[in-house]
């Protein structure tokens, strides 16, 4: 057994810089602005017709299923990928759990006034899922490929989750649990 010894002074020393070093483990990121996050979306959703080639350059491969590491496109994002689906088709995906319905709520409405304060005029909102728990809109713009898709909805393990997508229309059309 080791017994270390510990007077007032080194204490009195050591400890404001452990306790310095603990208080910058937690400091949360400071979140992005309303105009960073617009110049995200903006920028993923032109990616998207180049295929997110400026996310795509390390993968990882799963069966069917090609993943990579993308930026969080708004500050409570997480999680985010670009997906290839199958060969050229490729979506941009953020999907995480957060604590509770209000919560869900709560960001998914954050997503939804940034999202609706970036894009122009000519990008129309669909809702397709509005229930106590799931709501789902997609944004598109008439003779553009790219769609964004917002969701939150309670999964069947009872737990919730928000989910971003910004990609084909098609491969957004799935149903909210």
């Amino acid at each position: 057994m080791i017994h270390v010894n510990f007077t007032k002074t080194t204490v009195g020393l050591i400890a404001p810089v452990l306790l310095s070093a603990c208080a910058n483990l937690f400091t949360p990121d400071s979140p992005a602005s309303s105009a960073q996050s617009c110049e995200r979306i903006k920028s993923l959703v032109a990616d998207h017709e180049k295929s997110f080639a400026s996310i795509v350059k390390s993968s990882k491969d799963f069966n069917r299923l090609t993943t990579w590491e993308a930026p969080d496109v708004y500050p409570m994002a997480q999680n985010c990928k670009v997906w290839e689906w199958v060969a050229n088709h490729f979506n941009y995906v953020c999907d995480w759990e957060v604590i509770d319905q209000q919560a869900a709520l709560s960001i998914f409405d954050q997503g939804r006034k940034t999202v609706e304060g970036c894009l122009s005029k000519d990008w129309n909102a669909e809702p397709i899922t509005d229930t106590e728990n799931a709501k789902h809109i997609i944004y598109g713009k008439t003779g553009s490929p790219t769609s964004i898709s917002l969701r939150y909805q309670q999964s069947i393990d009872l737990k919730w989750h928000e989910i971003v997508i910004i990609g084909d229309k098609a491969n957004l059309n799935v149903p909210a649990n």
